[in-house]
């Protein structure tokens, strides 16, 4: 892998070159990313959540979608229901990551218009992941029709999260498919990670005939009262005929932008190796910002939050205009965990 840092007046622009990379089609602005070394530390590893301060996973990326690194605690301003908070924690090292990885096994991802099941070039993709991610990663695998279950619990066996994913293109499809419930089963078993950033990566073709009419709703609740993002794989190309884009497009939407996660597309072998390679540096390259929320806990009220990046004097005209990323909102909840 070819990568090279630019370094400018007052910060980092990492840039992946690989040329894979041109093959990847996303729904935000195309990121080029790199895989980088630990920066030193800004502050003591990243806490739990508490009820009493609520911690923010944060991404920043420039007018070209290129990932922004080398921000301080000044650069950030945080609001909750518009109303300014102080900073109680800051952090850009690169933590380990709690990640689930959740397999869609129903029929529709066996398409009839490809003799190759998607799920023969996944363990191959997710290789790129574990090799980009952070050593100390732990890892869980699920897999999901109309129901889910766990093929492996809890570990950092790197090889025992592939062999599990080896096993996926022996599993006999199932027509029906509850794609809210089990991304819900997966946000679940993430918030019990041992790791201070969690993640699920789903890989889906985003389409749901047969989740309980309640289920949108549970997932959205428990998305809220966690930290945990969903970075949601679409295994349908934007550029492929299939009668269920749209739908499959509305249904992932309808996951991610909430938790702060992003929507990839991916429907061959280096695409998908392409998008787990950024997921994984995406992972490793977030801020955690943290704040006291000045409003009164345990009311049970959903609050929105917003944070931006207040660039200094000097700033060059094409880092003015930053994207950052978050989760939407939080409850302060007694029990959060």
């Amino acid at each position: 892998m070819i990568a090279k840092m630019r370094h400018r007046s007052w910060i980092e622009v990492i840039i992946f070159l690989n040329l894979v990379f041109v093959l990847v089609v996303i729904s935000a602005p195309h990121l080029c990313l790199a895989q980088q070394k630990s920066d030193p530390p800004s502050q003591a590893s990243v806490p739990r959540p508490s009820a009493d301060q609520v911690l923010l996973k944060v991404s920043v990326t420039d007018a070209d979608g290129n990932l922004v690194r080398g921000l301080k605690q000044n650069h950030f301003a945080v609001f909750s229901d518009k109303v300014k908070q102080e900073i109680s924690f800051f952090s850009d090292r690169d933590e380990p990551a709690s990640v689930v990885l959740l397999v869609d096994t129903s029929g529709s991802m066996q398409t009839a218009k490809s003799t190759v099941s998607r799920y023969s070039f996944i363990k191959e993709a997710f290789s790129r992941f574990i090799e980009a991610g952070n050593e100390a990663n732990e890892y869980a695998v699920m897999n999901f029709a109309i129901d889910s279950q766990v093929l492996l619990d809890w570990t950092r066996d790197n090889n025992a999260v592939l062999d599990a994913l080896g096993k996926l293109a022996a599993e006999k499809p199932k027509k029906q498919t509850a794609l809210y419930d089990a991304c819900y089963h997966a946000v679940e078993m993430a918030k019990n990670g041992r790791l201070s950033k969690r993640a699920v990566i789903l890989f889906s073709d985003g389409v749901d005939y047969d989740s309980a009419r309640e289920s949108q709703k549970r997932l959205q609740r428990a998305l809220r009262e966690s930290d945990v993002a969903v970075y949601a794989v679409n295994v349908v190309g934007r550029q492929n005929f299939y009668p269920q884009i749209d739908k499959s497009d509305e249904t992932l939407s309808n996951i991610v932008p909430v938790s702060g996660g992003m929507k990839f597309y991916a429907d061959n072998p280096a695409q998908m190796s392409a998008v787990f390679e950024i997921i994984a540096v995406l992972l490793r390259s977030q801020y955690v910002v943290g704040f006291k929320p000045t409003q009164a806990a345990g009311d049970d009220k959903w609050r929105r939050l917003k944070v931006s990046v207040i660039a200094p004097p000097d700033a060059p005209r094409q880092l003015r205009n930053l994207t950052v990323r978050h989760r939407e909102g939080y409850y302060v909840v007694s029990d959060q965990k």
